[in-house]
This record gives C-alpha cells, sequence and structure tokens, in this order.
C-alpha cells in the first residue's frame, strides 16, 4: 500500500517550529527582556532624547561656549552660555562635573533650533543611551533566566 503525502502548503514548513516548546528559562528572559525595555527605552523614545541625541550627533553644528555655573552637587551639572549668529544661548548639562566657571567648553547644537544643545560631543550621550536601553535589559534578562533555570532543572 502507498500512502500519499500532501505537498507542503504554506506554512506547513513552519508549523513545527511554531508549536515547538522553549525552554521555561527562556520564556522568563524573553518577557524580562521586552518588559525592561519597555521601561528604559520607550520613554526616552516617547520624550525624544534619543532624537535629539542623533540629530546633535548626525547634524549638530560645534561652537565654543563658557560655564558660567558649576553645579557640582547636582550630578556634575553646569550653567553654560554659547553664541550662534550673534544670540546668546543658556544651556544646562551633566556632562562637565570637573570644569570651572569661567573654562572654555565644546558645544554642539542643532542649526534649526540652536537652544538645543550638548557639551562635547553628542556621540557620547547617543552611546550611553544605547547602552541602557540595551544592555540593561539584557543583563536582567539573563539574570531572571539563570534563576529560572536554576529552580526548573528538568527544562
Amino acid at each position: 500500500m502507498v500512502r500519499h503525502q500532501a505537498p507542503l502548503g504554506r506554512g506547513k514548513a513552519l508549523r513545527g517550529w511554531a508549536t515547538a516548546r522553549i525552554p521555561k528559562w527562556l520564556g522568563y528572559a524573553i518577557v524580562t527582556w521586552v518588559i525592561v525595555f519597555t521601561f528604559f527605552a520607550v520613554p526616552g523614545l516617547v520624550v525624544g532624547n534619543w532624537v535629539l541625541d542623533y540629530q546633535l550627533e548626525m547634524s549638530g553644528q560645534h561652537t565654543t561656549g563658557i560655564i558660567v555655573e558649576s553645579q557640582p552637587n547636582n550630578h556634575g551639572s553646569c550653567r553654560y552660555q554659547y553664541s550662534v549668529s550673534d544670540r546668546i544661548f543658556l544651556g544646562l548639562d551633566q556632562n562637565c562635573p570637573t570644569l570651572n566657571v569661567g573654562s572654555r567648553v565644546e558645544v554642539t547644537y542643532l542649526p534649526w533650533r540652536p537652544s538645543v544643545s550638548v557639551t562635547g560631543n553628542a556621540s557620547d550621550l547617543l552611546a550611553s543611551h544605547v547602552i541602557i536601553a540595551l544592555v540593561v535589559p539584557t543583563f536582567l534578562a539573563v539574570g531572571v533566566g539563570r534563576l529560572v533555570s536554576r529552580r526548573s532543572p528538568h527544562e
């Protein structure tokens, strides 16, 4: 007796993969990563800090500013002053814990919105946001996955 087997249709090739059971620890790790990423990354995107940091990195113009106020007890913040097209702007940044009042500092600003600025290079700020958004959830997800795998040795 010859069995007739129907050819694979759309989706049948992946059906085994879709119904495959993933280990419990991996499921917990994935859920943890998504939740932590949502709380760390999405607010940054919604508020717009990442977008501005990216715009500063890609299109920012550079000028020299002067530190006008040092706030070492406020996360190493400082107020700085810079000018663009004969207009004076005042900025606040947390990237200057060792700078004194009167020190010169490089300022990166958006040419179409010169009131948006950071001291130094915007790529450092963008990199720190990416690290926080990707590395923190990953470490927490791995930690939760390891914890779950220790508690359920059969999976």
